[in-house]
């Protein structure tokens, strides 16, 4: 209003104004190019992943940077420039336009599209810690709880040796070989029937002994389990198929059936001597598939221990020493079925992370914002308030009538964010075959949380301008 009044013309003013925005905008790149060095290391860390902080000074990256920040600071000072622009200097001196200055609606419309964001980051990081608690504990079937996988380096006649070395060590309940373990990768080929050659099913397969089916809990529902001493089990043309391939080939009465196995470029026939319960091999975002499973001693890649929970730390130098006895020449190498099943969700477990990261910018980026409007509010109501004081109002009314506005604003937030979060996560949990339904409850968690925190905030910073006096607010009236 000054520079005005001496004279100052418009496009100076708005010079002004776009200068100081574009510097805070190219300050705040600054900081924030700092801010990406110093959290290199430990954003690396969150995610598990390998993020170089250098990669912003490519050409691509930059001119992407600068054209943000350039359009920041543009957007930023458009607004005041030109409304303060357009306004009389003598209205500005006068103060009469104090309160249209800053628009109330343009604030509470922002402050609504920041309250979006952080609830639908919010509810988005529930549902995904949902999903990804639903994976772990959801019963896959199969027992993968203290058992130690070892791998096999090589094909050879050593593994019962080395299979009898374990059984002897103390705190080893059961051992196990096998050629694929739950949750890696399995070949595949086709099984058919005999009554119906035509109705064919691709099945993984899987070579193991018969004692692997025990190790790793598999329920057998019909039929037996294998037997090596049984000759037809020994050579490879006894086999136990799951309910899924059951269903696949319309076999009524499965044990006891004939079935050929395609393998590669042999054509095996055999017996189906036993069904076991469907069991989740692979991972949860695809679908419970065929498995056929058969004796085959020399193709046998692992050796499963499962040993007792109070001796699992002490088992594991007990464990390579039996293994260098038997594979001199070979590393011993090892790790836990569990955490190899847990792997299987790495992609989820960082998800979280980095959507709980955001919920948390989100949700600081709307507090910072509802502070400035709410005292740029009180302290256009500042006389309102004390008047009211005055007349008898006590400081629980006065704080209900502040938080009355931003409460209606939070809901109205939520009631745009949920559908929005529903939709989002619903997309993202269609990668998964086996799924958690959106549960109402987080929606109505995050509302909750919402309005109390909102509600906090403001009271606190409004409390000590309720509980001034009076007297000091209408002074200069």
């Amino acid at each position: 209003g000054v520079k005005k009044t001496l004279g100052a013309y418009k496009g100076q003013l708005l010079s002004q104004f776009v200068f100081e925005s574009l510097f805070s905008s190219f300050m705040a790149l600054g900081l924030a190019i700092l801010a990406i060095y110093g959290l290199e290391n430990a954003f690396n860390h969150l995610v598990s992943g390998h993020v170089l902080a250098s990669d912003i000074w490519q050409t691509d990256t930059l001119i992407f940077l600068i054209s943000v920040t350039l359009l920041t600071g543009i957007l930023a000072a458009a607004y005041p420039a030109f409304y303060l622009n357009s306004l009389n200097p003598g209205q500005i001196l006068k103060g009469s336009s104090q309160k249209k200055l800053g628009g109330a609606f343009i604030r509470n419309s922002l402050l609504v599209i920041q309250l979006i964001a952080a609830i639908v980051m919010v509810s988005g990081s529930l549902i995904i810690s949902g999903q990804i608690s639903f994976l772990k504990n959801k019963d896959l079937g199969f027992k993968q709880d203290n058992l130690i996988v070892i791998d096999l380096n090589s094909y050879d006649d050593k593994t019962e040796l080395f299979k009898n070395a374990l059984n002897k060590l103390a705190g080893v309940d059961a051992v196990a070989a096998v050629s694929n373990v739950p949750g890696g990768q399995f070949n595949q080929h086709s099984i058919y029937a005999e009554q119906d050659p035509s109705r064919r099913a691709d099945a993984a397969e899987a070579f193991i002994d018969d004692d692997a089916m025990s190790v790793l809990g598999i329920e057998l529902v019909d039929g037996r389990p294998f037997d090596e001493t049984l000759a037809a089990d020994s050579s490879g043309t006894s086999f136990v198929i799951n309910e899924t391939a059951v269903t696949e080939l319309n076999l009524k009465n499965p044990v006891g059936e004939t079935l050929f196995w395609e393998d590669d470029e042999d054509l095996v026939k055999g017996k189906i001597v036993g069904v076991v319960k469907d069991f989740h091999y692979k991972s949860l975002h695809a679908p419970i598939r065929p498995i056929i499973m058969i004796v085959r001693p020399g193709r046998l890649n692992y050796v499963l221990a499962k040993v007792d929970a109070q001796n699992l730390t002490s088992a594991i130098p007990q464990l390579e020493a039996a293994f260098k006895e038997i594979y001199p020449q070979d590393n011993f190498a090892f790790r836990f079925l569990d955490s190899e099943i847990s792997e299987l969700y790495k992609e989820e477990s960082r998800t979280l992370k980095l959507t709980s990261l955001l919920s948390g910018i989100s949700i600081f980026l709307a507090i910072a914002g509802l502070i400035g409007i709410v005292s740029i509010a009180i302290r256009q109501r500042i006389k309102e308030i004390g008047i009211r004081k005055i007349l008898g109002a006590s400081i629980k009314q006065i704080l209900l009538l502040i938080n009355t506005r931003y409460v209606l604003i939070t809901g109205l937030a939520v009631v745009v964010a949920a559908p929005i979060s529903y939709l989002a996560m619903g997309k993202w949990l269609e990668n998964f075959t086996y799924q958690q339904t959106i549960n109402p409850l987080v929606f109505v968690l995050t509302a909750i949380s919402a309005l109390l925190l909102i509600f906090i905030t403001i009271s606190a910073i409004s409390l000590k301008t309720v509980r001034s006096n009076p007297a000091n607010a209408l002074r200069n009236e």
